[in-house]
């Protein structure tokens, strides 16, 4: 009986030690480069890529739709920083102007976007990659 007990504790001990260092992995403690951590990090988003970042239109309506501005948050994820400014020209004309920068360990995505309406559509106006 002792020995079962004793079988029965070290196997619960290591389960526990092994699932508690899967764990430190997962959440990125413990180990200088953690690429599992870095994905883990950023929400199971996708990377940009260069291709990516090229095929992307300024100036696209998408057909009076945020389909653009929603799809690029949906696949990377929300920025690392984000900054909004209004410019207001008067007689009830405003601008809004929002920029989102993705900081990765390759490069610098920055993004401009405009809306040209209270409750309009984001207008991809402006786009930056700064390679690292």
């Amino acid at each position: 009986m002792k020995n079962a007990l004793v079988l029965f504790t070290s196997i619960v001990g290591v389960i526990l030690v092994f699932s508690l260092t899967i764990e430190t992995i997962y959440v990125g403690g413990g180990f200088s480069n953690n690429t599992h951590a870095q994905k883990v990090s950023s929400v199971s988003k996708q990377s940009w890529t260069r291709k990516e970042f090229e095929n992307l239109q300024t100036l696209d309506w998408d057909d009076e739709t945020d389909q653009q501005y929603d799809y690029l948050l949906s696949r990377h994820g929300k920025a690392d920083r984000q900054s909004d400014k209004s410019i207001d020209f008067g007689h009830d004309e405003k601008i809004t102007q929002q920029t989102l920068t993705w900081e990765q360990k390759h490069c610098k995505v920055v993004l401009g976007f405009y809306r040209y309406q209270e409750n309009g559509d984001w207008v991809l106006h402006d786009k930056t990659w700064i390679q690292k």
